[in-house]
């Protein structure tokens, strides 16, 4: 067809990583039985998230089909397939189709929300939200209110509001004002007056919120850490906690992920912190080579292979 050969033209003069169509002709080839799983490691784990958009919609072009359903088909159940899916889905979609998942499970699994929403920032929130609603026709919010409720519901609408102040901006005043307000929504009572926790953690810039901690610390003599601990529990506890962790130290936070034996857990972390904060993360957890010193000793196979590709990939400048 003259559009293909338009195609060719185009690229035999273009840069040298321009080959987004030659890709696309690698991973259908690799894809047809027997799969090819070291040429789709070879092709997804060198590409940045732009250049697989691009592999994509040549794809589409030359086979007229989804090179995600191609994927889907033809890989099997385990977690390799798991990972390809992560790295060929915009990160928002993906994320949509993993707190979909979740919700459809025997029993919501409320940790996945916790992972994916609490140290994601608002313009991340919208994005998963419009994802989720073009893929399900449903609106995350009123998912939530069928499969959770409770504490942890208010909370997680209160995330998924996605109004979090997200200057750097610090008032010492307010931080002593909350810091009181905190204590005597929390251990200074009877009961917990969880409207007021949910309010100052989700909807104040995290600058703010340390220096909030440290206030509480001074009024109450004990951290806020001790104080979501004996005021909370269940999944709003978890969620509380976990916001802790993330406004003290986010990359710190993403790096505890990383040294799971849940191997999805690390697909998670290292292809949705890609082209953000990874080399971050990985500076927290302690270095590139001890990473993959644990990813070489714990994981097996083709998926071993693949994450290790992908992170000197993502890595190759750090």
């Amino acid at each position: 067809m003259y559009w293909i050969f338009l195609i060719f033209l185009s690229i035999s003069t273009a840069s040298s990583k321009d080959f987004d169509i030659f890709d696309a002709q690698d991973l259908h080839r690799a894809l047809q039985h027997p799969v090819n799983t070291k040429q789709i490691i070879k092709t997804l784990c060198n590409r940045d998230r732009l250049e697989i958009e691009k592999i994509i919609y040549f794809y589409q072009k030359i086979y007229n089909y989804d090179l995600r359903k191609v994927v889907d088909e033809n890989l099997g159940e385990g977690n390799f397939k798991y990972f390809t899916k992560s790295i060929i889905f915009s990160k928002p979609y993906y994320e949509a189709k993993v707190l979909h998942d979740a919700e459809k499970k025997l029993g919501t699994d409320e940790e996945i929300f916790i992972e994916l929403l609490v140290a994601r920032s608002n313009e991340e929130i919208d994005a998963i939200k419009k994802a989720y609603r073009d893929l399900y026709g449903i609106d995350l919010e009123d998912e939530l209110e069928r499969e959770t409720s409770g504490e942890f519901l208010e909370i997680m609408l209160a995330i998924i509001e996605g109004r979090r102040d997200e200057s750097n901006k610090v008032d010492l005043g307010k931080a002593k004002k909350d810091a009181e307000k905190l204590y005597y929504a929390g251990v200074g009572r009877l009961g917990t007056q969880v409207g007021v926790f949910n309010k100052i953690f989700t909807k104040q810039n995290f600058a703010q919120l340390r220096l909030v901690f440290d206030e509480y610390q001074k009024y109450a003599e004990h951290s806020i850490e001790v104080a979501v601990d004996k005021e909370t529990s269940g999944y709003y506890y978890s969620t509380l906690s976990e916001l802790v962790q993330v406004i003290r130290n986010k990359p710190n936070y993403f790096a505890r992920f990383l040294w799971s034996d849940d191997e999805r857990m690390v697909i998670r972390t290292i292809v949705l912190r890609s082209e953000i904060d990874l080399g971050e993360i990985v500076e927290e957890f302690g270095g590139k080579m001890r990473l993959k010193g644990l990813i070489e000793k714990k994981i097996s196979g083709d998926l071993r292979n693949a994450l290790v590709t992908f992170l000197e990939y993502q890595l190759r400048d750090e």
